[in-house]
Order: C-alpha cells, then sequence, then structure tokens
C-alpha cells in the first residue's frame, strides 16, 4: 500500500474523530469559538512541537506564514460555519454537505496543477501482494 494513502486513510480517521467531536459540543451547546479557539491553540501547540522534535526549527516558517495565516483563518470561519451547521441540522445532513468541498479541490487540481483525479489515483494506487 503507498504511502500517500495510508496517510490519507490515517487523516480521514483522525478528521472522522474531530467532526463526531465537534458534533458532541454543538449538541452540548458549547460555545461555537471557545471550542475553536481551544482546537486552534492545540494545533498551535502540536506543530511547534513536531518542529522542534523533528529538527526542522523556526527557521522555515517566515516563507510559510502567508499560506498559514490564511489557512487559520478560513479553517476558523470554516469550523464556526460547520459547529452553527451542527447545531441546527444532523449530522446525517451536514456533513455530506460539508464533503462536498471535495469538488472544488479537484477543480483546483484540475485548473492550476493540471491533475487529472482518476487518472493520477488510478496510476498511484498498486497495491502488491
Amino acid at each position: 500500500m503507498p504511502d500517500w494513502l495510508i496517510y490519507s486513510l490515517t487523516a480521514t480517521l483522525f478528521y472522522g474523530i474531530m467532526n463526531f467531536l465537534y458534533k458532541l459540543a454543538a449538541e452540548r451547546k458549547y460555545v461555537n469559538p471557545a471550542v475553536v479557539l481551544t482546537a486552534a491553540a492545540t494545533v498551535v501547540t502540536s506543530a511547534a512541537a513536531t518542529l522542534v522534535i523533528n529538527g526542522t526549527g523556526f527557521g522555515r516558517l517566515a516563507p510559510a506564514l502567508p499560506y498559514a495565516l490564511a489557512n487559520g483563518t478560513l479553517f476558523a470561519f470554516g469550523a464556526l460555519s460547520k459547529f452553527k451547521a451542527l447545531k441546527l441540522a444532523p449530522a446525517s445532513i451536514v456533513f455530506p454537505v460539508n464533503k462536498s468541498n471535495i469538488l472544488f479541490v479537484i477543480l483546483i487540481g484540475l485548473l492550476f496543477f493540471n491533475e487529472s483525479p482518476l487518472l493520477s489515483w488510478l496510476h498511484s494506487v498498486h497495491l502488491s501482494p
């Protein structure tokens, strides 16, 4: 099994657990910004520890800042929107709609990176015995 597939499946598991916790927090009527702020602080702490443990350090942080700031801003607004949706509707409705963002990601891959999702996937996945 290719490494990228293992990492993708692992991320899927982690995101599934994370989304379950979002729904749990929404059902318990926790304050949206408090949950998102705590999640963001946890991400910062975990990422900083990973940089130190892997020996990468913070030297390569500056070039990544514009992407990180944009990502963080989009994460905050997206998480707050998802949290509000989960307070208003069942997870079985919210998550399929939320996961339709994959269509946007595929379109970006096609337009900006000249990727063909089906051909790339078929070419990359070779499960050997």
